[in-house]
């Protein structure tokens, strides 16, 4: 499971400039959708199904499977983004409030794949320059069942 920890950056944060940001935020078709991964920072087992709205709404799965088992988790904010980068802000995980900024910038697309890099994050320092794979799922899609997967 994917825990963070909410780092202050100070006024120069990325959060400092949401309003400014979401005034002018874009909503590009390419990332609207539903989408399934396999592999998070220093967890190459976990999937991820993401549901982003047209209207700047997220919503993501998260299933990690050990030995069978799963351990699932969820969060949800908003998101906005122009040219080919987007950011998105966590506002709940597992139904708890948080607040915390990822930026991402778009490899490739080809409408039903994509490969994108986090490029700043509150939170996952460590991670910046991890790059995801993604495939565009039906909006009935499912996690799968980790007796499938592990």
């Amino acid at each position: 499971m994917r825990r963070r920890s909410v780092i202050f950056l100070g006024a120069l944060s990325v959060a400092a400039f949401l309003p400014i940001l979401a005034v002018n935020a874009t909503y590009p078709k390419a990332v609207i959708g539903d989408w399934y991964g396999e592999g998070e920072p220093n967890n190459p087992r976990m999937m991820f199904l993401s549901h982003r709205g047209a209207y700047g709404a997220f919503a993501i799965e998260f299933r990690n499977c050990s030995s069978g088992n799963a351990l699932d988790h969820s969060e949800s904010g908003t998101w906005f983004g122009a040219g080919g980068k987007y950011s998105i802000v966590t506002a709940s995980v597992d139904g708890a409030p948080v607040h915390y900024v990822d930026e991402y910038e778009t490899i490739s697309d080809d409408g039903r794949s994509s490969r994108y890099r986090l490029v700043a994050s509150d939170s996952l320092q460590s991670s910046i320059g991890f790059v995801f794979t993604a495939t565009r799922v039906s909006k009935d899609f499912v996690l799968p069942d980790c007796q499938l997967t592990s």
